[in-house]
């Protein structure tokens, strides 16, 4: 990494993939409202939910590999 400059270390497809995913709730959101849609609320509940969801299968299985890595790392300095 450079100096005042942010790395995901990942390829342009997976910062675009996850920049759509991560608009994605905002833009659904957006598109609810706009229609006025009956429900709305429960909607949006509902929507939080899953992205919560989610998230956390996210962090968890990130965590799974970063305690490979780091035994990984481990093992190969000792």
């Amino acid at each position: 990494m450079q100096f005042f400059r942010f790395s995901a270390g990942g390829s342009p497809t997976d910062g675009i993939i996850g920049m759509f995913f991560g608009s994605l709730p905002g833009a659904i959101i957006v598109v609810l409202i706009y229609r006025g849609d009956s429900g709305l609320w429960w909607k949006v509940a509902l929507l939080t939910v899953a992205y919560l969801a989610l998230y956390y299968f996210s962090l968890t299985s990130s965590a799974r590999r970063l305690e490979v890595r780091q035994e990984e790392i481990r093992q190969s300095l000792s």
